[in-house]
């Protein structure tokens, strides 16, 4: 059964997702005068050879570089790399410890060690930072739920 959405219910759960994280998100858009005068548009403006986006777009070359606008969606790096060599190092030292691994039987012990010395012998390696950092929230889920 789908729940009925209010009209505020996505910008609190986009609010309360962002503080939890110290996030600010910011909706621009919403403002009711810029609302007000795109419904006074007309179609053409608003839809263009299957763009919804069109007129914003070009008004917004006029303050943003076209090469900034007009590129594909892209993510943003974590550097979890930096994160496992500083900050998270104890965590994994402690569950990545070899008696821990042993004891749980899930991952070989081996592995794990050779992961560990790769990534201490090359910490810009970001293949082996995002494995251990996989095996890393994996061990902390472990420890919550199935221990």
């Amino acid at each position: 059964m789908m729940s009925l959405v209010q009209c505020d219910d996505v910008l609190v759960k986009v609010d309360r997702a962002g503080m939890s994280v110290s996030l600010e998100g910011r909706e621009p858009l919403l403002d009711h005068s810029i609302i007000e005068f795109a419904a006074q548009l007309p179609s053409n403006f608003k839809l263009r050879n299957g763009n919804t986006k069109d007129i914003l777009k070009k008004i917004v070359h006029n303050y943003v570089p076209k090469h900034m606008v007009d590129r594909p969606k892209m993510g943003f790096g974590v550097p979890i790399h930096h994160w496992l060599n500083k900050d998270l190092k104890s965590l994994i030292d402690e569950y990545l410890e070899d008696d821990r691994i042993e004891r749980e039987g899930v991952f070989q012990l081996a592995k794990i060690r050779d992961l560990k010395v790769t990534f201490s012998m090359n910490p810009q390696n970001k293949q082996i930072a995002k494995l251990l950092w996989y095996i890393l929230v994996f061990q902390m889920w472990f420890e919550k739920w199935m221990d």
